[in-house]
């Protein structure tokens, strides 16, 4: 019923069943018959179906040791990266740092971090459940050093994530923890900067 709905004539109905969708986050929950419709509705006329489908479709991704993910989603959400909607390409930078860590999805990340300054933050965040992959360690070093507080916050953020690879952004990270005393909401980038440290020397250490 949902997956009909999806292509119903009316807005409100496939707004309704995509909602459904992205609400199915569990692990083990699989999605892969709605996967050709959430991918249809990503050219969808309403912002916020499209927002919902690319969510939707990041989903795939929450257990792939469970349920692959269709090989289909990594590359249709690529392919709508060029999104109007700044809204919509922040949905699609965080779902595809759910489903990818193929060298295509890393790659369009890398290029909207150069490219699309508005969604940057989400583009960070993704990068950082990328992981380590070509060119990513990179990007997120050399965002530290962002005159965007925000941008530097997100990066302190993601390298914790990445974890013992991110070794190499030690040294300026723990320059952060030291100086860095702008803030995000409350949030010293410092304390970040210290909290992603402790992060990566951890997992060093459990090796």
């Amino acid at each position: 019923v949902l997956i009909s709905m999806l292509q119903d004539s009316d807005s409100a109905a496939r707004l309704a069943a995509v909602t459904a969708f992205n609400n199915m986050r569990g692990c083990g929950t699989d999605i892969s018959e709605a996967v050709p419709a959430l991918i249809e509705i990503l050219k969808d006329g309403n912002p916020q179906v499209r927002i919902k489908a690319a969510y939707s479709l990041g989903n795939t991704g929450v257990c792939p040791h469970v349920v692959p993910i269709p090989s289909s989603v990594a590359p249709a959400l690529v392919n709508a990266f060029d999104d109007p909607d700044v809204r919509v390409r922040r949905a699609i930078a965080s779902a595809l740092g759910k489903v990818g860590e193929e060298t295509e999805t890393v790659e369009a990340l890398l290029i909207a971090l150069e490219n699309d300054r508005e969604i940057a933050k989400s583009v960070i965040d993704a990068l950082g459940w990328v992981g380590a992959r070509p060119g990513v360690l990179d990007a997120l070093i050399e965002a530290l050093d962002d005159e965007d507080v925000n941008i530097r916050f997100h990066a302190c953020v993601a390298l914790g994530r990445v974890g013992k690879e991110a070794e190499p952004a030690l040294p300026k990270l723990n320059e952060l923890a030291k100086h860095d005393s702008e803030t995000v909401g409350v949030i010293k980038v410092s304390e970040k900067a210290k909290k992603a440290i402790e992060n990566i020397e951890r997992t060093i250490k459990l090796e």
